[in-house]
C-alpha cells in the first residue's frame, strides 16, 4: 500500500490499533485543516461576492496570494520566530481557499458552457 510504504519505519511495525488511532488523527487534522479553508471561502464570498473571472485573472489572484505564503515562510526561515507558523498557517489557508474559488468558478462556467 502506498501510504504504508512512506510512512516511518516505526508506524510498519505498529499494532493494528496504533495505526488505526494514528490515521484517525490525521483524518481529524485533516478536517479542522479543510472547515478552516470553508471559512475562509465563506469570508471570501461574504467580502467580495460570487468571483466570475477569466481564467488568466485568477492566476494573478493566487500569484499574490502564494506571494504572501512566501513572505510569511521566509519570515519564518530568516527570523527563526515561532510567531511566523500562525502567519504561515493563515496565509496557506488563503491560497488553498483562493484555489477552491477558482475551481468553483471554472465549474460555474462549465455548466454554462461558457468560460469568462
Amino acid at each position: 500500500m502506498y501510504i504504508e510504504s512512506n510512512m516511518p519505519r516505526s508506524a510498519h511495525t505498529c499494532p493494528p490499533l496504533v495505526k488505526k488511532v494514528m490515521n484517525s488523527h490525521a483524518d481529524a487534522l485533516q478536517e479542522i485543516i479543510l472547515n478552516k479553508i470553508r471559512e475562509e471561502r465563506k469570508a471570501q464570498d461574504e467580502k467580495w461576492g460570487e468571483l466570475n473571472h477569466h481564467p488568466l485573472m485568477w492566476f494573478s489572484i493566487i500569484g499574490e496570494e502564494f506571494g504572501e505564503m512566501l513572505h510569511a515562510f521566509n519570515e519564518y526561515t530568516f527570523d527563526n520566530d515561532i510567531n511566523h507558523l500562525e502567519d504561515m498557517q493563515r496565509e496557506a489557508i488563503q491560497v488553498a481557499a483562493c484555489c477552491v474559488a477558482m475551481i468553483e468558478c471554472i465549474e460555474r462556467q462549465a455548466s454554462k458552457d461558457l468560460i469568462p
